[in-house]
This record gives C-alpha cells, sequence and structure tokens, in this order.
C-alpha cells in the first residue's frame, strides 16, 4: 500500500494580456447596473434598437484599436492531491486519487490573434482586468483505476475520471458598453457581463422583471440558484460552472503464452472509452450549458432620459444540453520477440 499527498501553489506574474489604447474614458455610467461604464454618449445611442457605433467611443476615429501588449495580468493556482495504490497478488490492484483545485486569473486568453485578448467577459472596463475563475479551472478531480487478478492470461482493468464542469459567464448579447466587442462576433465573443436584474426591486423593467422570474423558476436551469444568489449584481466572471461529469473506460487483454509457454507471447487488447453508454445509452453524456443558453440578456432599446438600457430576458437561459454519450471499442495486438 502506498499513499501520497501534495499540495501545489503557483503564483503567476507580469503575465501578458492586451489593452485597448484609443478607448475613451466613460462619457456615462449605467446607474442601474453597479455603474457599469458607457465609453459613447449616451446621445448617440439609438433608443429604438439599442444600437450604438463603438467609434464614437474611441479618442481618435480615424484608428479602430490600438492594441498594447501589456504585462501586468496575472494566474493565482492551487490544489490539494490525494492519491493511493493497494497492489494485491496475481497483478491485481486497486488505487485512485482525488484532486481539490482553485484557479483563478484575470485573463484567460491564450490563443491565435491579439484581438482574441479582448473576448475575456469583463464588468465595466476592459482596461480593468475582471478577475475570476479561469477557463480552464476545475474544483474537484475523482479517479479510480483497478484490475483483477490474471487468471489464464485474462486481465481485466479499468479506470475512472470524473472531473468539476467548465466555468460559465453570463452574458448580454449586444455590446453596451461600446468597446466594440459583442457585435455581430457570435456567442463566443460577446465579453459584457450581464447584470442580474432582481425582479423584485423597484425601477426594473416589468419585461425583465417576468422574465426573470421565468429564468430563476425554471426548473430545467441548472444555474437558478447561482443566478438567484447574485441578483442585483453583475455576474461574477466564470462563476457558476457545468455538472460534474466523468468517463469510464474499460481493458480486456489475454496473454496466451501464459498458457501456452512455447508460443511467442502475444497480447490481444479490446478497450472500450466511455464504456457508460454501451450498457446504458441514457445515461454517460455530458450536459453543459450552450452557448446560446450563457446568454442572459439581449438589448432591444434604450432610454435616453434615464440612460437605461431596455432588455429582453433569455428564459432559456441555464438549461443544459446533452452531449457527449458515444462510446469507442478499440482492439489490438502486440507480438514479443
Amino acid at each position: 500500500l502506498t499513499v501520497g499527498a501534495a499540495w501545489q501553489f503557483a503564483n503567476t506574474t507580469d503575465n501578458y494580456r492586451y489593452v485597448d489604447r484609443n478607448l475613451r474614458q466613460p462619457a456615462f455610467t449605467l446607474a442601474n447596473e453597479a455603474n457599469r461604464a458607457v465609453f459613447v454618449p449616451a446621445s448617440s445611442i439609438n433608443p429604438t434598437t439599442g444600437a450604438l457605433n463603438s467609434v464614437n467611443g474611441r479618442q481618435f476615429a480615424e484608428l479602430g484599436r490600438v492594441l498594447e501588449l501589456q504585462s501586468d495580468a496575472g494566474l493565482r493556482q492551487r490544489s490539494f492531491i490525494l492519491d493511493g495504490t493497494l497492489r494485491l497478488p496475481r497483478g491485481a490492484e486497486i488505487g485512485g486519487s482525488f484532486t481539490w483545485n482553485r484557479t483563478r486569473d484575470d485573463n484567460s486568453y491564450n490563443c491565435c490573434i491579439a484581438i482574441t485578448s479582448v473576448f475575456t467577459p469583463v464588468a465595466s472596463d476592459p482596461r480593468v482586468a475582471t478577475w475570476g475563475f479561469a477557463n480552464n479551472d476545475f474544483r474537484h478531480k475523482v479517479v479510480v483505476y483497478g484490475a483483477l487478478p490474471t487468471f489464464a492470461g485474462l486481465r481485466l482493468s479499468g479506470r475512472y475520471i470524473g472531473q468539476s464542469g467548465t466555468p460559465v459567464s453570463f452574458t448580454v448579447a449586444n455590446d453596451i458598453n461600446g468597446d466594440d466587442v459583442g457585435v455581430g462576433s457570435g456567442f463566443a465573443n460577446q465579453n459584457d457581463l450581464a447584470f442580474l436584474f432582481d425582479p423584485d426591486a423597484a425601477g426594473v423593467q416589468p419585461e425583465v422583471a417576468t422574465g426573470m422570474r421565468n429564468v430563476l423558476n425554471n426548473p430545467q436551469n441548472i444555474a437558478r440558484g447561482f443566478l438567484r444568489d447574485n441578483l442585483g449584481t453583475i455576474a461574477p466572471r466564470n462563476g457558476f460552472r457545468n455538472p460534474f461529469f466523468g468517463q469510464l473506460d474499460l481493458r480486456l487483454s489475454w496473454d496466451p503464452s501464459r498458457i501456452w509457454r512455447s508460443i511467442p507471447r502475444v497480447e490481444l487488447t479490446a478497450d472500450v472509452f466511455n464504456a457508460i453508454p454501451l450498457f446504458d445509452r441514457d445515461k454517460g453524456a455530458v450536459e453543459v450549458i450552450p452557448a446560446a443558453r450563457q446568454t442572459l440578456l439581449t438589448v432591444t432599446g434604450f432610454d435616453p432620459a434615464t440612460q437605461r438600457y431596455r432588455y429582453r430576458v433569455n428564459e432559456q437561459a441555464g438549461v443544459p444540453v446533452r452531449i457527449g454519450n458515444r462510446y469507442q471499442i478499440q482492439v489490438g495486438a502486440r507480438v514479443g520477440f
């Protein structure tokens, strides 16, 4: 029997991110949305549609984004790992590990081109880093593996890997602060975190109050508890996470040379990846909130007198879909000389 434990801590400083230097100072703030900064004048926002021209939010209209590479981003990660293995006679064993993890950063950008960095969801001013759980953060991970005793050259082994789901940010479908991100750029590129309107608060748009009540009372919405706990605030970046998911892999191997010593060593194997759906098609799938259902609000207009946006609530926000319920079978042979 072997048992181990480890505590890990990582602190990354002077990491890189891009900042738009052509963004002007805020023209006004949304008082009913935790004083969120807006960079275009209120008078330039279309009252009927709520559409805005991001050029009005630039210091110099002759230029688009002017992205400066800075080294002021950071990441903090810590984890605790407990593992153990028990070896038994005739090649049998059982073991496993448990990991508790927490990873927070202010920018999970790590891909492709500079503009990708500005897609990180922000609460207000994108030049001010918004700390939250990293895109690849997970809270818990469990690994269990084992093998039965070898009999007549046959060996059955398997492993189960389960971990917390991926983080989720609830956003607005439009560019509401005028930083030129979120207009026709797809679900993944909406960078304005949604304000979670309390349906019982005074002054909330009646249509929004009704929509939020429907979201919070929807039994299919797996995030309704998180949303209810954060009413009256801007949704925390990556504050909710998809459900825990796992995968079971099995392997059956046979070495006939264990019986017939005179033949060359031959190992025949059959692997089943994600074996749970093989036995029960209704299980083994992963439930996730897709990008379209991470969008909570869509702009329908703007009131220049009160300087407030009008919204429509996506009542399917937080409702998951099932994905990844396929299994794979692989057979192989290995000959030893």
